[in-house]
Formats: structure tokens, C-alpha cells, sequence
């Protein structure tokens, strides 16, 4: 997926998360976007952003753990 990417446009990229919940983030030039999404229409996308208030709490599920973005 990595080679891929680049190949497509992506400057960079880093393997975040574990076990199965793990994902590939990518860092791409706008110019790159649409290159780099049709190269990967094959795999899910999901959006993020930047928070400048730092980590916050996200999901709280029923027994009380939390799980907070980083």
C-alpha cells in the first residue's frame, strides 16, 4: 500500500494504530490528491483533522473506558 502511494504521489507515510485497527496515514502535496486517491480507490479512506486544542476524549463506551485521540 506504502509503494503504491508513492508511486501515486505521496511524499510520505506512517503506519499508525495495532492489531486489526490499524491504518496507513499518508502526507501529499494537494497537486497529488487525486492521483494518490485513484491509486488507493481500492482501500477506505478516512478524513481527519488537525485539532489545535490537542487530544480529546471521543468514544466512552458502556463500561466506562475512554479512548482519546492523540
Amino acid at each position: 500500500m506504502y509503494d503504491l502511494a508513492l508511486s501515486a504521489g505521496a511524499s510520505g507515510g506512517k503506519i499508525c494504530g495495532a492489531g486489526g485497527g490499524g491504518f496507513l496515514l499518508l502526507y501529499c502535496d494537494p497537486a497529488h490528491h487525486k492521483a494518490v486517491r485513484k491509486a488507493m480507490e481500492a482501500y477506505r479512506e478516512l478524513p481527519i483533522a488537525l485539532d489545535p486544542d490537542g487530544s480529546k476524549i471521543i468514544f466512552q463506551n458502556r463500561a466506562g473506558y475512554r479512548m482519546a485521540s492523540v
